[in-house]
């Protein structure tokens, strides 16, 4: 009997090991982290404290704040940049080398073939030729050479003398590998195409397949409608308007029938910021604000720092990857951008002379594609990718001998990292807006202060487009310009020091019909900008704690212009006496999103609901899911059928699926019931339990999605149409505000402190004061003498070691 416990024993012994060897789903293996010799056994976390670091010339002075904040003091710029990345290295290594393989095709090295449709999705889109070129621009350049060579310099020698892995390394069973130039870019690309990577010309093509182009240019307009419009930059641009987008300028129909699923950014990849000049500040003088919305993850995509040289003395966030510093001040200038959602990627179709060649037409002419043999590498093999590019660009999808091709601004080579450096020297409003001369991509909204002037650029290579242009797929060979030609300066959208005192964006179109270049259609919605230059407008005079209140805005303009309407049309005789009450409730509700609040979550599930009701039974497009109008058009398609029955919008009403002909109240109605009989399903019966903090569902998950690296689920206000913007796992991955002047003050919350390590205390430092509206304020230290008496901690990183 004992011997066959012993065969039992070993049995489940040996099952438990195979188990724990193995990923299981998203689940990675877990046997590393039990082994006694490498596991989390021998886990330790990496401390702050003197070090002999080969590589550096001269000592670097660092300082740790009271919000753990590291301060770098160096005596040269290479020592400085040397020094950032390996105090970078040191906090977030496995994040440094998973955002460095995003775009380059090396992320299934690292993660797995679960992630070859990634890999293989940027590698066809050209970014590995695209990466060298940049690669080049960059190192040509004596001053942006000797940053990158600096902290890759950094980054390795950190690599190279560690000894205890981070954890994610030890559940993938890889190691890190060295860093080189390319990978300093690629997280560039990697942040370019998920702001300026998003277009619709193919799914439009494919709508074009299945209803009119009049109905689409309708549905989908270039403008949000008149009354709900908003622009970035609000004025007249010319004498005249330009022309309008009309459908017979869209006669070309694409061959291609089956539509791939092009990877999208997300929708709301956006930001605020918003400056006040002297005029409207308590102080006398500039304060800006920003905060940027991106995907949320711990490690945050921002690393907090500072970094103060002979040259220059600047605060701010760095993105992991990249030297320096990408947002924040100096003690004589400020800067924080938007994403400016001007289009920057068209859609061609090109036709082969056969269906598996790479010779194409280009008009009368036989042109050959040029074609890369690329290799994609994970664990147990590779995979050969041909990467086919035409004059036009590469070639992402064939059908036949019909290809359908990408051409992205994200392949222009610029300078941003010289820009970011120039800022650090600005010392007025002027050459902080000069710094962006060589800032080609993406194309952002950047706001600039000094402490007595404040400015607005719509900076980035803003192509030369003619109306309509970008709309659809187009035939290659046929575009005015195929986004090579660039507005000139003098054309560029920009504001100084207007009349009203403030400068805002939020990711809304920048420009109106006055303006003579067609700039695109897909914007963000006008929310989140109306919301803030009515707060802006609010008060005449502000102190910088008034723009926190402003970044914590929960608002939900996307109710105020939708729910009365839905509120009005709503058959209230078909509901139950409960349903009829929480009517009352929401026809009360003051539109703000609270975390514990229900009405925010019935409107929300009522309303998407409704416009899958309108909108699921006139077009498929299985390549983008839920793919409907802007909620300004639906509002607007809402208020006309309201006031009209008969008006041309109630053709859309109508399920045409069913052989009733539905009427806005009906469809209302049952939009209401659908969405309160899912809500049931999901929370339960009681209509108090469904807050929108459960609804909402925000949390941080980790930088890889490992599971129990996240955050819980927190409770926060706000609404993705609110200022505060809140999507549950995207929202403003940081927040500042600063007041410029003599007596400089600045506050920052970054969700996530400045260690990647999932067992550090600085881990997940502020996320909950995060999610909770609460600023820190900013320790700004003039020079090394008021480091030491002011930070809680201080060493040196002085040359040696091995």
């Amino acid at each position: 009997m004992v011997i066959k416990f012993r065969w039992l024993w070993l049995v489940i012994v040996v099952a438990w090991v195979t188990f724990l060897a193995r990923p299981w789903g998203s689940i990675p293996a877990l046997g590393p982290l039990f082994d006694l010799h490498s596991g989390v056994f021998k886990h330790s976390e990496f401390k702050w404290g003197d070090r002999k670091i080969a590589g550096l010339k001269q000592p670097v002075q660092v300082a740790i704040d009271k919000n753990g904040i590291p301060h770098l003091f160096a005596q040269s710029e290479e020592d400085l940049f040397f020094a950032q990345g390996y105090i970078l290295a040191s906090q977030r290594l496995f994040q440094l080398d998973l955002s460095s393989r995003s775009t380059s095709g090396e992320l299934s090295e690292l993660a797995g073939a679960r992630v070859l449709p990634m890999d293989r999705f940027y590698v066809k889109l050209g970014l590995r030729q695209s990466i060298l070129k940049a690669v080049n621009e960059y190192m040509s350049n004596p001053q942006t050479a000797a940053m990158i060579n600096s902290y890759v310099g950094g980054i390795n020698a950190y690599i190279q003398t560690l000894e205890d892995l981070p954890i994610e390394y030890k559940l993938l069973g890889k190691r890190p590998k060295l860093f080189d130039a390319a990978r300093v870019v690629h997280m560039s690309k990697a942040l370019t195409f998920s702001l300026n990577g998003r277009s619709s010309d193919y799914v439009l093509s494919h709508l074009q397949q299945q209803i009119s182009t009049e109905k689409i240019l309708d549905l989908f307009p270039e403008m949000e409608p008149d009354a709900y419009a908003d622009y970035v930059l609000p004025g007249k641009w010319g004498s005249k308007e330009r022309s309008h987008e009309q459908a017979a300028q869209f006669n070309f129909k694409t061959h291609i029938t089956k539509f791939p699923e092009i990877p999208q950014p997300m929708a709301g990849n956006g930001s605020n910021n918003w400056v006040v000049g002297p005029s409207k500040s308590m102080t006398g003088h500039s304060i800006l604000a920003n905060d940027t919305h991106l995907g949320l993850s711990l490690p945050n995509i921002w690393f907090e720092n500072q970094l103060s040289c002979p040259a220059f003395n600047v605060y701010g966030v760095s993105l992991i990857d990249i030297p320096g510093i990408v947002n924040g001040f100096t003690a004589k200038t400020a800067w924080g951008p938007t994403n400016g959602t001007t289009d920057a990627m068209d859609y061609y179709e090109v036709e082969f002379t056969s269906a598996d060649s790479i010779e194409y037409k280009d008009h009368d002419k036989i042109e050959t594609a040029q074609v890369f043999k690329e290799s994609i590498h994970f664990d147990g093999g590779s995979e050969d990718v041909d990467v086919v590019w035409t004059k036009w660009g590469p070639v992402l999808y064939r059908e036949g001998v019909y290809g359908l091709v990408a051409n992205w601004t994200g392949h222009m080579v610029g300078n941003e990292l010289l820009a970011l450096r120039r800022l650090y020297n600005s010392t007025d409003l002027k050459s902080c807006m000069d710094s962006f001369e060589t800032w080609r991509v993406p194309i952002q909204n950047f706001v600039c202060a000094d402490q007595d002037h404040i400015g607005l650029t719509h900076a980035g290579f803003i192509p030369k487009r003619v109306v309509g242009e970008g709309r659809f797929i187009s035939p290659a060979g046929e575009s005015a310009n195929y986004l090579r030609e660039e507005v000139p300066e003098s054309a560029r959208p920009k504001r100084v020091d207007p009349k009203e005192g403030y400068l805002r964006s939020a990711n809304e179109r920048i420009v109106d019909f006055s303006y003579a270049n067609y700039m695109g259609w897909e914007y963000e919605e006008p929310f989140r900008g109306r919301r803030i230059k009515q707060l802006l407008e609010a008060k005449s005079k502000f102190y910088g704690e008034d723009m926190i209140a402003i970044q914590n805005d929960d608002y939900d303009g996307q109710a105020e212009i939708i729910l009365p309407t839905l509120l009005k049309e709503i058959q209230k005789q078909d509901l139950s006496n409960e349903q009829r009450n929480w009517l009352v409730k929401l026809a009360e509700w003051d539109l703000h999103a609270k975390a514990d609040r229900v009405e925010p979550t019935i409107y929300r599930s009522w309303y998407y609901q409704l416009k899958s009701e309108i909108f699921s039974d006139e077009y498929s497009l299985p390549e983008r899911e839920r793919f409907f109008p802007r909620d300004t058009r639906v509002a607007l398609l809402l208020r006309r059928v309201s006031a009209d029955p008969k008006s041309s919008d109630a053709e859309w009403i109508d399920d045409k699926k069913t052989p009733e002909k539905e009427t806005l109240p009906i469809i209302v109605t049952q939009a209401f019931k659908k969405s309160w009989d899912t809500l049931v399903l999901t929370y339960g019966k009681d209509p108090n339990a469904w807050t929108w903090m459960k609804y909402i569902h925000t949390e941080i998950p980790h930088v890889a999605h490992i599971p129990g690296f996240g955050s819980k689920v927190l409770s926060m206000d706000g609404a993705g149409e609110s200022v505060r913007g809140n999507k549950g796992s995207h929202g403003a991955t940081y927040k500042f505000v600063i007041e410029l002047g003599d007596s400089l003050k600045a506050w920052m919350q970054v969700p996530g402190g400045p260690s990647g390590d999932p067992f550090s205390t600085q881990y997940g430092k502020d996320v909950e004061e995060w999610a909770a509206g609460k600023m820190r304020r900013v320790e700004y230290y003039k020079d090394w003498d008021e480091a030491k008496k002011r930070a809680v901690q201080t060493f040196e990183l002085a040359p040696g070691g091995s």
